[in-house]
């Protein structure tokens, strides 16, 4: 699917205290990945290399222990997944698959802190 076919996601409530700029610049540089389901994104434990931001699917967050998994959250468009711990260059402590194919935007973690510290 060709970007121009979704809407880059408007400035999200969360998102006002960030200048535009500095919003508008992480657009430019995100990639618009189209996932089949059950592609799993990250797992627990990794240390974050991408931002994620579900434009359309149905994503799980998970965690194991062992042979055992257990579902944290199931999300929905238009959410960033797991912010915090790619802003603070932090171990994930979830895994991520999706359930149905989906449209994700993908934004390098270094670079969303490297221009959320400029702020």
């Amino acid at each position: 699917m060709a970007r121009r076919d979704l809407k880059v996601p408007q400035r999200q409530p969360s998102a006002a205290r960030s200048p535009s700029n500095t919003i508008d610049s992480l657009w430019r540089n995100a990639a618009l990945e189209q996932v089949p389901a059950k592609t799993v994104l990250f797992r627990e434990g990794d240390l974050p290399d991408s931002l994620f931001v579900l434009s359309e699917g149905l994503i799980q967050l998970y965690t194991s222990c062992g042979e055992a998994e257990t579902t944290v959250l199931i999300v929905k468009p238009l959410t960033c997944l797991l912010a915090g711990p790619i802003l603070r260059n932090e171990h994930l402590t979830v895994s991520a698959r999706s359930l149905q194919p989906s449209h994700l935007f993908r934004l390098g973690a270094a670079d969303v802190r490297r221009r959320v510290g400029l702020d």
